[in-house]
């Protein structure tokens, strides 16, 4: 280790040592008060790569009890906080002298472990969760952890493992983005000194297929909605997921209480995405709430069903006579690549599309013939210019 990092450590240890955590709460709504503890100095987080000062303890308590009920739910809160803190200050002393708790953790049970960390992620990482416990029986221990029991799952995902809808392989993009988070969750494990060695540096991942994306044009579209659709309530729901760019779960799921208007009148969504748990506010055209049907309650599009979106749909497309590969999702990189073709940027569309990065928007934006064809036509040399070009070049010869 270099003298830098020897120095880190040294500062790291000293801070350890002078640390002091109090409990603290924070007001919030209906009368009750958030627990946090506080950090004095902060402290080094191993998973957010920073120093820390508070860590949200996701607990509450009355403000003023009224009950018994309510008071024994505060003591009991209170006296888990301090269970909580008297663990922190075990694990900071342990750090500062040199203890890990690797021996306590290694007959403990990892998919526990794993199934805990999913819950503080999304719903992909609950997939990785099941795919993972169906591989080992629902049976496996840190100490259980290798490289060959990471390269054996490698091979479960590209090989065995079947999607839960289609009863069907899973894709390589698919396996490749499942793999990437259970290394994750090896990573995680290895900064808790929950496993001795980090084995997501050991193996290697899963490189991903390059998917040509597929988009519709104007033609195709109208095409598709003119033809006669079997359910009203998809051609319904298509339109609105071209015009919004909404996941087939979210559209599925999507309520008028989630409808809103902005500061300018103009018609919005509260999103809180199936895939990501993102929340955000997604603005919609005139048009595309023209598509929802009059303002109700309950779901917008009643009577939409997953198999609609599916079999439905693949047959409604069919007897439009496109022979693209389309599915549902499609309606989505239609949505980013028309945007794109108007002119939007990338970083507009990202946010559209609810994207976390750019590189994720960049994917679904297909490529496009009118931009190719208008990059083309904007390039072009005209006859002067090649015989200045020329004149120029003779010249230096010369």
């Amino acid at each position: 280790r270099s003298g830098a990092h020897q120095r880190q450590d040294t500062q790291n240890r000293r801070i350890m040592k002078a640390t002091r955590i109090n409990i603290r709460k924070r007001q919030i709504s209906n009368g009750r008060s958030s627990l946090y503890l506080d950090y004095y100095p902060g402290v080094f987080d191993r998973i957010k790569k920073r120093m820390v000062r508070h860590e949200t303890l996701y607990l509450y308590v009355y403000d003023r009890p009224e009950t018994l009920a309510d008071r024994q739910h505060n003591d009991e809160m209170m006296e888990l906080a301090r269970q909580i803190r008297t663990k922190r200050m075990i694990d900071i002393s342990s750090a500062y002298y040199g203890i890990t708790k690797k021996a306590a953790l290694i007959k403990g049970d990892f998919l526990q472990y794993f199934e805990e960390r999913c819950m503080l992620k999304n719903n992909t990482y609950h997939s990785v969760f099941k795919h993972f416990y169906q591989f080992c029986n629902g049976y496996c221990t840190f100490e259980q952890l290798s490289v060959t029991m990471c390269e054996q799952f490698r091979h479960y995902l590209l090989h065995a493992a079947q999607s839960k809808t289609t009863r069907k392989p899973l894709s390589k993009t698919t396996a490749s983005s499942y793999y990437d988070m259970f290394l994750y969750i090896l990573k995680i494990a290895y900064n808790d000194n929950a496993i001795s060695s980090n084995l997501a540096e050991c193996v290697s991942g899963i490189r991903a297929e390059k998917k040509i994306m597929t988009s519709l044009n104007y033609e195709e579209l109208d095409r598709l909605f003119k033809t006669p659709c079997k359910y009203e309530v998809l051609r319904r729901a298509s339109i609105f997921a071209v015009l919004s760019g909404l996941r087939r779960g979210d559209i599925l799921a999507l309520e008028w209480k989630d409808y809103e208007k902005d500061y300018h009148g103009k018609p919005t969504f509260r999103i809180v995405t199936k895939k990501t748990g993102a929340v955000s506010h997604h603005p919609v055209s005139a048009e595309a709430m023209d598509a929802c049907g009059p303002v109700g309650d309950g779901l917008i599009f009643k009577g939409l069903t997953a198999n609609m979106t599916t079999y439905i749909f693949k047959e409604w497309v069919a007897d439009a006579g496109i022979k693209k590969p389309v599915s549902f999702h499609t309606l989505r990189h239609t949505y980013a690549t028309l945007l794109h073709e108007n002119g939007n940027s990338l970083h507009t569309i990202q946010n559209l599309m609810i994207h976390l990065h750019p590189g994720t928007t960049a994917q679904y934006i297909c490529n496009s013939d009118a931009l190719a064809r208008k990059a083309a036509d904007s390039l072009h040399l005209e006859p002067s210019r090649i015989k200045r070009i020329w004149s120029k070049v003779r010249r230096l010869f010369k």
